[in-house]
């Protein structure tokens, strides 16, 4: 009789324990670091007391309901719901990175999985692409080289563009991985309501890189247009950009 007390309060135990590892949680993603299998949670959190409210990120390994790395995820203020901190992470084959938006770049947070099978764990600084000042053609409405009497201006002047393309432009893991570095050339054209199209790339690297440059070009601002006797009319770039790794 008492070992059957035992098994039902042992099974009480465990469903009560299974319980609260699901509370407020939600699987965001599963991946492997090298031979080991993760789960990702992330985990809202509601502050009782204080002006701000945190959710965290929350790293286990597959069939193991410890916990072995705990990231924030998002610092909001209460009542407005304004961002302090946002984190965001990427998966690399061996590696997890969390980087801090809005904090100094060695903020970044990176856990390596060594050949011990245990997670070594760094302050990281990720590399960014750099933008040059763009090299500059005119074009008409019929693609038609001619001077121009204004050129284009991004808002805040060119260097304002170098930091939207810095910000935002990041390097895929697959580059990472393969330590590509280069220049990539791409060209591009300002209509005359400063909208960016017709992004080409004239020079490539692969590795995602490309791909990347476009898809942030696609989402850049609007250009002041370039003027021809008063007029706005429709403008070539070329502009670089270079990949480096630190």
């Amino acid at each position: 009789m008492e070992n059957k007390k035992f098994k039902i309060l042992a099974f009480v135990l465990v469903i009560s324990t299974i319980s609260a590892f699901a509370q407020n949680k939600k699987l965001v993603k599963t991946f492997k670091l090298g031979t080991v299998g993760y789960n990702l949670y992330s985990q809202t959190g509601k502050s009782n007391s204080g002006s701000v409210d945190t959710s965290f990120y929350l790293l286990y390994r597959v069939g193991n309901t410890r916990t072995i790395v705990k990231e924030i995820k998002e610092i909001t203020e209460k009542g407005n719901g304004k961002v302090q901190l946002k984190t965001t992470y990427e998966v690399f084959p061996n590696s997890i990175i969390f980087k801090r938006q809005g904090f100094t770049d060695d903020a970044n947070r990176k856990y390596t999985q060594n050949s011990k099978g245990l997670l070594s764990f760094e302050k990281y600084s990720m590399p960014t692409p750099t933008s040059s000042s763009p090299a500059i053609a005119a074009v008409d409405n019929s693609d038609h080289l001619e001077t121009v009497d204004v050129i284009p201006e991004y808002p805040g002047g060119i260097n304002n563009a170098r930091k939207y393309v810095g910000e935002y432009v990041h390097y895929p893991a697959s580059a990472v991985e393969n330590e590509v570095e280069g220049t990539i050339i791409l060209a591009f054209v300002i209509e005359k309501d400063g909208s960016v199209t017709d992004i080409k790339i004239e020079k490539g690297l692969g590795f995602g890189l490309d791909e990347e440059v476009i898809r942030v070009m696609m989402k850049m601002p609007k250009w002041s247009p370039a003027k021809l006797n008063g007029k706005n009319v429709r403008y070539k770039m070329r502009m670089p950009v270079s990949f480096r790794l630190s």
